[in-house]
């Protein structure tokens, strides 16, 4: 199971040496952008023995074309399955090759901190119908597992060093690649937990019905990066309220080897609760408008596949 991490993962002292020639440029450039990286990712799915990789750059679409409007585009890098006998664990991943610029991934723990750390995931279920009727009906639904890793849900990138850079660029920072990378993972567990429905929907609907291909499909969304993940631990009380800064000794950098992103979801990418009565007297309209998406640093992600595949039970109960 995902518990406390261990601590940071080990580092690579091995560095790639300045390009000489045009071909070294080309590796170089390649290297940023992250393909070799994808292909890296989809090996390590392959090689887990547990998991299995079903699609790479799948095509997505969300919220789906209605008439003339269509939704927002994008492709996921890997769609990866893993099954318990008639239920299934559906792995969406993105991976992002870190930006040369902004090495760090620095992101900020909840306030004030959950009693209990809870990860919230969609699930679609096919329900059969009673005999003699054949088929099934289809129910979609978001449910929370609990896990003891950190929760932030605010992110920036920053440099490896800034004492290195010229004056004006050292207090540069971005949040461009973590924004990117959860708005995209986020629209395809979106798109394609819709799609399920629709697919189960048909299928269950169809004279004479097909065998159901499954019972349960719960769909965990994760980001792989190559940058570090740190957590920026402080308390507000220690921000001055007339700068709006905090001392340098009162913040502290920790470095971990995954945690969960609570993702603010854009109104495009929010789905109402079926019972909206329902869920506005047990105060979970929040749940609908976050996603949790795990973020795992490169050097653990085959470790990490692991721990999944471990508590797959309790994703899929």
């Amino acid at each position: 199971m995902l518990g406390s991490p261990p601590g940071p993962p080990e580092r690579s002292h091995e560095k790639i040496a300045m390009p000489s020639s045009e071909h070294d440029w080309t590796i170089r450039a390649i290297n940023i952008h992250g393909v070799f990286f994808e292909r890296w990712c989809q090996k390590a799915i392959a090689d887990s023995g547990t998991w299995s990789v079903r699609s790479t750059n799948y095509a997505v679409e969300f919220p789906p074309p209605n008439g003339p409007w269509r939704g927002r585009e994008s492709a996921l890098d890997i769609r990866a399955e893993l099954r318990r006998g008639d239920r299934l664990l559906t792995l969406l991943v993105e991976c992002k090759n870190h930006n040369p610029e902004f090495v760090n991934w620095v992101l900020f723990p909840k306030y004030p901190l959950p009693k209990e750390t809870t990860f919230a995931v969609s699930q679609v279920e096919n329900f059969p119908r009673e005999a003699p009727a054949q088929g099934w009906t289809v129910g979609a639904s978001l449910k929370t597992v609990g896990l003891t890793i950190p929760v932030a849900d605010e992110a920036r990138e920053t440099r490896g060093s800034y004492a290195a850079h010229q004056r004006g660029d050292r207090t540069k920072t971005s949040n461009a690649a973590i924004a990117e990378a959860a708005h995209q993972v986020a629209l395809a567990a979106q798109a394609i937990a819709q799609e399920e429905r629709g697919f189960g929907s048909t299928l269950g609907s169809a004279d004479p019905a097909p065998r159901m291909p499954w019972r349960k499909q719960v769909f965990l969304p994760m980001v792989v990066t190559s940058a570090r993940i740190f957590t920026c631990d402080f308390d507000p009380a220690d921000v001055d309220p007339s700068t709006g800064e905090i001392p340098y000794a009162k913040a502290t950098l920790n470095e971990w080897p995954y945690l969960v992103y609570e993702y603010a979801l854009p109104r495009h990418l929010q789905l109402a609760p079926t019972d909206v009565v329902y869920a506005l007297t047990r105060g979970s309209m929040e749940l609908f408008a976050r996603m949790h998406i795990l973020v795992v640093h490169s050097g653990k992600f085959a470790e990490v596949l692991g721990d999944i595949a471990g508590a797959a039970d309790h994703f899929l109960q």
